[in-house]
């Protein structure tokens, strides 16, 4: 196999494993409620932590992935 190959396979890989995460960053939002607790606008990350029964900081991880997708 060529090195060329490689990387294609390589590259394949990681998009497997990007995709695969992007997933779990959607069910994770899905499950905390995200979309709903912003329903009636914007809310800050507390507020937002507050009804979803989250971590602020750990919600606030799982926003800026979520805006990075």
């Amino acid at each position: 196999m060529t090195k060329t190959a490689v990387a294609g396979l390589d590259m394949k890989l990681v998009e497997i494993a990007v995709a695969y995460q992007r997933s779990r960053v959607l069910c994770a939002a899905a499950r905390l409620g995200v979309a709903d607790a912003l329903k009636e606008g914007e809310r800050s990350v507390q507020e937002i932590a507050r009804s979803c029964a989250a971590d602020a900081a750990s919600l606030l991880r799982l926003l800026r992935t979520l805006t990075a997708i």
